[in-house]
């Protein structure tokens, strides 16, 4: 899995759109509970909260957008 963070900067003019690469991961298992769970983690080890986060976006994998346990789903409960 690849965590890329963009940031949005609204008290600049014009606004400013930034991307950060932070890291590959690895992972295990590849259901949707067991990416969100690696997701949460991951970015709760650079403290970050995760209830700030805005938005997702995948490639479209099931597992990523499974209607019920998809990592899409899971952020959104």
């Amino acid at each position: 899995m690849t965590l890329i963070l963009r940031c949005v900067n609204v008290y600049t003019s014009p606004i400013k759109v930034d991307e950060f690469f932070i890291s590959f991961v690895k992972v295990v298992e590849t259901t949707g509970e067991s990416l969100y769970n690696t997701l949460k983690t991951l970015l709760g080890s650079y403290e970050l909260d995760f209830n700030n986060v805005r938005g997702q976006g995948y490639d479209n994998g099931s597992n990523m957008k499974e209607q019920n346990r998809g990592v899409q789903s899971s952020t959104k409960r």
